[in-house]
């Protein structure tokens, strides 16, 4: 497989997710057309070959290994978190095939990606949402499962969040540092709930604090959790100064599209402030990440384009000036397709598609050799 298959799997996922928000037509097919674009992701990621992502043949041996030494033993000796060892622990008791991991392992990362889109469906492009996702982030689903799994279920918790739920989200936060104990960072959100997000507590506030805690967050990590964690999370202490890079900045032109527009985002979600300014936490974290190894936590703020860009998109063609969508759908779309092919390339060291075979189309779905 190369770039241009998967763009196409992904598109044909897209469309049948846009056509289900088409106002034309009934609900069950509104369903069933969601639940189509829902099933070529499925099919397409949950029954992929054994070994195309990166982390597989390590995943591989944590299923062999909860099996063999049971799930408190080999927790104790690994400090691999408790859910993805339960996971597998549960797996193991039915099946010795590790091919049912890597399906139950995109099948929940998928129900949570879905849901929490079809949440959304009244304020975003449903086509754009399921693009994005598919384009820019499925393609860790296929080489990083546990953190996939962690920042799946935390994109989940933002409804809760958003409504003021505390109990429920924390609960679902909780939940996905069962798989991976990074996503312990959205914990920091409690400091939201039951604000109001205004400009002013933004620049005083929100903002100040999240500068001010990350490196004591950083210092905290690596000098007293990191001992704890194991050898798994050796990397994960300060390893240098503080030091700032053009890269650091890669957000920065969607969020500055974002603040241009945002009258139209409006348009679609009464009060996108919010949602803008935790996507732009990722640029902090980046930054702070050049002390410590733990880049990856941005994927827990970096997901929220999948819903902040379909909104804008989404409140342009509520709006009386739809044309500003001729210029920014091609514009989102290559910046997309150009982003995935990063991820997609083996140098990347994510996902090998030259090595993609489907078992499920194949009649084939044994990976135990």
């Amino acid at each position: 497989m190369n770039l241009v298959s998967y763009i196409i799997i992904i598109t044909v996922s897209s469309l049948f997710a846009g056509l289900s928000s088409t106002s034309k037509i009934d609900t069950k097919l509104k369903k069933f057309l969601y639940l189509l674009s829902f099933t070529i992701m499925l099919v397409f990621l949950g029954f992929r070959n054994y070994g195309i992502g990166i982390d597989d043949y390590s995943y591989r041996n944590i299923f062999l290994n909860v099996k063999e030494y049971g799930l408190i033993n080999f927790f104790l000796q690994s400090t691999i978190e408790p859910g993805f060892l339960l996971l597998n622990y549960i797996v193991a008791i039915f099946s010795d095939n590790f091919s049912y991991i890597i399906f139950i392992s995109s099948l929940i990362i998928l129900i949570f990606m879905y849901k929490t889109i079809y949440y959304f469906r009244e304020n975003i492009s449903l086509f754009f949402s399921v693009f994005i996702f598919g384009t820019m982030f499925l393609p860790y689903c296929f080489g990083i499962i546990r953190l996939s799994i962690a920042f799946s279920i935390c994109f989940y918790s933002l409804i809760f969040f958003l409504n003021k739920d505390r109990k429920k989200f924390n609960i679902l936060v909780l939940l996905a540092s069962s798989f991976h104990y990074s996503a312990l960072v959205f914990l920091i959100l409690n400091i939201i709930i039951n604000k109001d997000i205004t400009k002013k507590f933004i620049l005083r506030r929100f903002y100040f604090f999240i500068i001010l805690i990350i490196p004591i967050a950083i210092i905290f990590i690596s000098k007293l959790g990191v001992p704890l964690l194991g050898v798994r999370y050796s990397n994960y202490v300060i390893k240098g100064f503080l030091s700032i890079s053009l890269g650091d900045f890669d957000k920065l032109p969607i969020i500055l599209l974002l603040i241009i527009f945002y009258k139209y985002i409006c348009n679609a979600y009464q009060n996108p402030k919010i949602l803008i300014v935790l996507y732009s936490i990722s640029i902090i974290i980046s930054i702070y990440a050049s002390m410590i190894n733990f880049g990856r936590v941005q994927w827990y703020f970096n997901i929220l384009i999948c819903l902040i860009v379909p909104m804008l998109i989404k409140g342009i063609k509520k709006s009386k000036t739809r044309y500003w969508n001729l210029i920014l759908i091609p514009l989102f779309t290559t910046y997309c397709i150009i982003y995935c092919s990063r991820l997609v390339d083996k140098s990347a060291n994510i996902v090998n598609l030259n090595n993609y075979e489907n078992q499920l189309l194949r009649g084939e779905y044994n990976y135990d050799s």
